[in-house]
């Protein structure tokens, strides 16, 4: 558990590295620190803490992803080019989080159904992309992260 949280927090150091190399460990990693930043909030509910505080720590804990992102899709052998499908995902997100720091006891308007249409296949193959197996050796993007260990 402790090499998981310390891959997550190693991605904070390596948020502005968009070259390289990333293994699946780092995308867990990240997703057990969000998950425990967050862990009053998922507890007690949307009261536990003010609205702002909790927009500045996903705030916070997003800085990395872009990053990371780039790197787990090297990891595989493909360009960061192929993320940019994720630029409608996150502005939507992004829109419904402000949305709801403005009122944060309201729940914000809902998306029609074809938004959540289109943004479904780009989703799920992040998902799959992000949680595919790497490429054995080096490739153009560096050495196996896994092979350094």
């Amino acid at each position: 558990m402790r090499d998981l949280l310390g891959a997550g927090l190693g991605t904070f150091a390596r948020s502005a590295q968009f070259s390289g190399r990333s293994r699946r460990t780092e995308l867990f990693g990240l997703w057990a620190v969000l998950t425990l930043a967050n862990l009053p909030l998922i507890l007690f509910g949307a009261h536990a803490v003010p609205a702002s505080v909790w927009f500045g720590l996903n705030l916070i804990g997003a800085l990395p992803m872009p990053a990371l992102f780039v790197r787990r899709v090297h990891d595989v052998g493909w360009s960061g080019w192929w993320l940019l499908p994720l630029i409608p995902l996150t502005a939507t997100n992004i829109w419904r989080q402000l949305q709801w720091l403005q009122a944060p006891y309201e729940m914000p308007p809902q998306l029609s159904w074809w938004v959540h249409l289109a943004l479904a296949p780009v989703l799920l193959a992040l998902i799959a992309l992000l949680l595919w197996d790497d490429e054995d050796g080096a490739n153009r993007f560096g050495q196996n992260p896994r092979a350094e260990l």
